[in-house]
């Protein structure tokens, strides 16, 4: 989030406020990925004290499918994404974790990660699932 707010130039003070420009940016790419809009998403604030949203299961599944095809096709954010995660699975998830366990075991092939109640969200970029 801090390196978000350097790049496009905004003050990193306050960038876990919901109305930093931070924010209304993850809360729109939220929106956009999982076709809820932003309106009816329901935000509250993580054990980190920044802003989280509570989804259905259903559009965390379509936006973890549009994903990993997106990556797949080699659209750049996702690419950059999907790329992330699987050269350093050991900060998707830690030590001894799934979300790294399951991307280091798969070399990459799949994709995954942890969220609140357990909750786990997954890809296959390969095999180019999409929910559109």
């Amino acid at each position: 989030m801090l390196a978000r707010a350097h790049t496009a130039g905004w003050a990193t003070a306050g960038y876990e406020h919901p109305g930093h420009p931070v924010q209304q940016s993850a809360t729109a790419a939220v929106a956009a990925w999982t076709a809820v809009p932003e309106g009816a998403l329901i935000v509250g604030i993580d054990g980190c004290g920044v802003p989280v949203v509570a989804l259905p299961l259903e559009r965390m599944a379509r936006a973890y499918a549009k994903l990993g095809a997106a990556a797949a096709r080699g659209e750049e954010v996702a690419a950059r994404v999907v790329h992330a995660m699987t050269a350093r699975p050991f900060l998707v998830g830690g030590t001894d974790r799934f979300d790294s366990v399951i991307i280091e075991d798969t070399g990459g092939r799949v994709i995954a990660k942890v969220g609140a109640e357990g909750v786990h969200s997954v890809a296959v970029p390969d095999l180019g699932l999409d929910s559109r």
